[in-house]
């Protein structure tokens, strides 16, 4: 084992290099620190430029200025190049956060933030974005956790764990998803109220990670919230009641109470033929729910 104070020491010592650094290696530092330590792509930072403070997205842009920027962090040992992505230590992350005052800390958050949202590739029909998902998953959860912890950009890192969640259900990970909804649902109830219609979607999405879960009371009781929400916040003929409604209506299908995943089926069928027609894809939806109520 280190010696007792060997990370203090050694802390020290990043420290400072650090304060020796050009401005544009220490910003790129600075918003590595926001993400995970491992594996962070190049790319990836090559593209978020709409989403850095100047003067770093200029240098991010510039592929010679970015390479200057890395070769500094190098030279110091503060970042690792393997391939096309870089590794920066965990203790250097955290001197780094350590170091500078709260509103850089709020502004490289709110980056990282909306840096990994506007990555973050989750498509609900394309399992082909599953690679890259998986890549910048550590990624978009520390740059949640960090906007979270300092309460910053709470629409981006609601939307952000909502595709996460979304993710990590379609790859059965139901445990992952479901701590990745219930800190969007808790972050959304906060920042824009427990009625607000944003946050209905989310307990329908968390419902249905519950249900194929097995925690079908858990998903009764998201489900009939989120129900309950969208027919304060739309006309009673709104598409989103008949989302809510099939979801619901499912939830009952697992508990046995098929009168009741009926009635709900049928509602949410008459609200999508009045909305899109007969032969619509929802109403097809529609149809298979109310199928599998009379099969059983």
């Amino acid at each position: 084992e280190p010696p007792q104070g060997y990370n203090q020491t050694i802390a020290t010592t990043w420290s400072m290099s650090i304060e020796q650094l050009p401005q544009a290696a220490a910003d790129l530092l600075a918003f590595c620190a926001f993400l995970a330590p491992d594996d962070i792509p190049r790319e990836m930072i090559a593209e978020s430029t709409d989403h850095l403070p100047e003067p770093l997205a200029s240098i991010v842009s510039d592929a010679l200025a970015l390479d200057r920027a890395v070769t500094e962090l190098r030279s110091y040992s503060l970042l690792a190049v393997g391939g096309d992505s870089w590794s920066v230590h965990r203790l250097v992350q955290a001197v780094v956060r350590g170091r500078i005052d709260n509103d850089e800390r709020n502004g490289w958050a709110e980056a990282a933030a909306e840096a990994m949202r506007a990555a973050f590739p989750y498509d609900n029909d394309d399992a082909e974005t599953w690679p890259a998902c998986s890549r910048l998953l550590a990624h978009a959860l520390a740059a949640a956790g960090h906007s979270e912890r300092v309460g910053v950009a709470a629409g981006t890192t609601v939307s952000m764990l909502n595709q996460v969640g979304l993710y990590l259900y379609r790859r059965a990970r139901f445990l992952e998803a479901k701590s990745a909804l219930e800190r969007a649902i808790y972050i959304a109830e906060m920042d824009l109220g427990p009625k607000d219609r944003s946050v209905a979607g989310l307990l329908t999405n968390l419902g249905v990670v519950l249900r194929d879960f097995g925690e079908l009371e858990g998903a009764r009781e998201h489900s009939e919230r989120a129900l309950e929400i969208c027919e304060g916040a739309y006309s009673k003929d709104h598409p989103d009641i008949a989302t809510a409604s099939n979801n619901l209506g499912n939830v009952l299908l697992g508990l046995g109470d098929l009168d009741g995943a009926r009635e709900h089926h049928q509602r949410a069928l008459q609200i999508d033929e009045a909305n899109y027609g007969p032969e619509h894809p929802e109403v097809a939806k529609d149809l298979k729910n109310m199928g599998n109520v009379l099969w059983e």
